[in-house]
C-alpha cells in the first residue's frame, strides 16, 4: 500500500506557496494554470505537487525549482506551437523515429533542461495528465493482485514506475527506454524515493527488445504509442511480455501535437480498436481532455486502458 505523506501541512503549504510564486515570476503566461488546478482539485492537489517536487527536487532547493519551471514553460510553449499547427492542418508536423532519436532523445540539454522536467511537471499541471494519474492511482493499482514483477515500456520520467513501486512495497520493476536521459531521470526519481534497489533501467528499443517473454505480472506503457510509426506492432509485442491473464495499463495521446509525436490517433475508440485487434481485452478505460470549449477533434486528450492478456 502507499506510504504516508512525506510533508506535514505547514511544509507542503510553504513549498506550494513558494513554487507558485516562482511560477508567477518566471512564467507569468502559465500562472493561471496553478490557480485552475487548485480550484478544480483542491488541497489534495496542492499537497501532491508540493510533495513530489520536494521529493525529486528538494524541499528547499529553489535553484532546482527554477530550472524545472523554466523547462516546463519551454515544454508547454512548444506543445502550444505544435498544437496550433495541428489545428490548422489536422496533422502532426512530419517527423520520423530516426530523426527524433538524434534531434530529441539523444540531445542532453533538450532532454534534461526542457523535455523531462516539463513532462514531469505536466503530470500535475496539465488537467488531463493529472486526471489520468489519479485514475491510475485510484482505479488501476487497486485492481491488481500484488504484482511481484512489472515492466514499464518507455519510462519517460519514471513517475508511473515510481507510483507502482510505492503502492506495492514488495514489487520489482524493469523499465526500458530508447533515451539514456529518460533512464537517468527515472533513476534519480527512484533513488530519491528509496526504490532504486527494486528497479532496473535498461536502454532498449521495444522493436528490438530482448526482454524475457511472459515474465511480468503487470505492464505499464504510458503515452508511448503516439511516438511510434507502427504502434499496432508494439501493442502485439507488449502482449508477449506478460503472463497469461496478467494486466497492463496502456495509454495514448490523442489529437495532441508535440515535437516527438508521430502517429495521430483521432479518438479514444481508435486506440481501443487497435488494442483489441492486437489481442487485448479491455477491462476499464478513461479518457480525459485538456480543456473545454473547442471541438473534440482538435482538443488534446489522453486515454488510458486497463487491459488483460487473454
Amino acid at each position: 500500500m502507499p506510504d504516508t505523506e512525506r510533508l506535514n501541512n505547514e511544509s507542503y503549504t510553504r513549498v506550494f506557496d513558494r513554487l507558485s510564486e516562482l511560477a508567477r515570476e518566471r512564467t507569468p503566461f502559465f500562472a493561471d494554470v496553478w490557480k485552475r488546478q487548485e480550484k478544480e482539485f483542491g488541497s489534495p492537489w496542492v499537497r501532491d505537487i508540493a510533495e513530489n517536487v520536494s521529493l525529486f527536487l528538494g524541499e528547499r532547493d529553489e535553484e532546482a525549482w527554477k530550472k524545472a519551471l523554466d523547462g516546463y514553460a519551454d515544454f508547454s510553449m512548444d506543445a502550444a506551437r505544435q498544437q496550433n499547427y495541428f489545428e490548422e492542418n489536422r496533422q502532426y508536423q512530419g517527423v520520423s523515429s530516426a530523426n527524433l532519436l538524434s534531434s530529441c532523445y539523444e540531445d542532453r540539454d533538450f532532454m534534461m533542461m526542457t523535455y523531462l522536467p516539463g513532462l514531469y511537471l505536466s503530470h500535475f499541471l496539465w488537467r488531463h495528465h493529472y486526471k489520468l494519474l489519479r485514475f491510475f492511482r485510484s482505479k488501476v493499482l487497486p485492481s491488481l493482485t500484488s504484482p511481484k514483477f512489472f515492466y514499464e515500456i518507455g519510462v519517460g520520467t519514471g513517475l508511473y514506475s515510481y507510483e507502482t513501486l510505492r503502492y506495492f512495497s514488495d514489487a520489482h520493476g524493469h523499465g526500458i527506454d530508447i533515451s539514456q536521459y529518460s533512464l537517468d531521470f527515472t533513476g534519480r526519481l527512484l533513488t530519491a524515493g528509496g526504490m532504486s534497489k527494486r528497479y532496473q533501467c535498461e536502454k532498449m528499443d521495444i522493436f528490438k527488445s530482448c526482454l524475457e517473454p511472459e515474465k511480468a505480472d503487470f505492464l505499464v506503457c504510458q503515452e508511448v504509442l503516439e511516438h511510434l510509426e507502427d504502434p499496432e506492432r508494439s501493442c502485439r509485442i507488449l502482449l508477449t511480455l506478460i503472463k497469461p491473464s496478467a494486466k497492463a495499463y496502456i495509454t495514448a495521446a490523442i489529437n495532441a501535437a508535440h515535437t516527438d509525436h508521430i502517429y495521430l490517433f483521432n479518438s479514444p475508440s481508435e486506440v481501443e480498436a487497435m488494442l483489441r485487434s492486437a489481442g487485448w481485452r479491455i477491462i476499464r478505460s478513461c479518457a480525459e481532455y485538456a480543456y473545454t470549449g473547442k471541438a473534440l477533434e482538435v482538443t488534446p486528450c489522453v486515454a488510458g486502458f486497463l487491459c488483460e492478456k487473454i
